[in-house]
């Protein structure tokens, strides 16, 4: 998404792909940048996922959500759950189910394999409900 308007102004920031994306259609917006924080995901007191990387999306008419990179995340602790959602604006998602313990959350995390080029720094980037 380097190509994509930022309104940053201050090259010394870094290279875009390390701090922020920003794609603005006119009516839908979506910026994800990278947080400093510590951000995990626990599911039924077992961490499945631990990040110093992770990625804050922001998207018009949507509360905010972590991505966390794959190798951050317990993949052994999900399976696919054959769900698949489409978003226009974001291409399509495929589920996954969590299990540990005992307990599962079915469609519970997802990510964008090939997302729309309006997403596409979130490739391969897993997020949790």
């Amino acid at each position: 998404m380097a190509d994509a308007p930022t309104g940053r102004t201050d090259p010394s920031e870094g290279p875009l792909e390390d701090k922020i994306m920003v794609q603005d259609t006119g009516e839908h917006v979506i910026r994800v940048e990278r947080t400093e924080r510590r951000v995990r995901a626990v599911f039924n007191g077992v961490t499945v996922a631990d990040s110093g990387q992770a990625w804050l999306a922001h998207e018009t008419g949507r509360m905010p959500v972590y991505y966390f990179p794959a190798s951050d995340v317990r993949m052994d602790l999900l399976a696919p759950s054959g769900r698949t959602a489409n978003d226009e604006h974001k291409g399509i998602a495929t589920h996954y189910t969590i299990t540990v313990g005992g307990k599962t959350a079915v469609s519970a995390a997802w990510r964008f394999e090939s997302p729309a080029a309006a997403a596409r720094g979130l490739t391969g980037l897993v997020a949790f409900y």
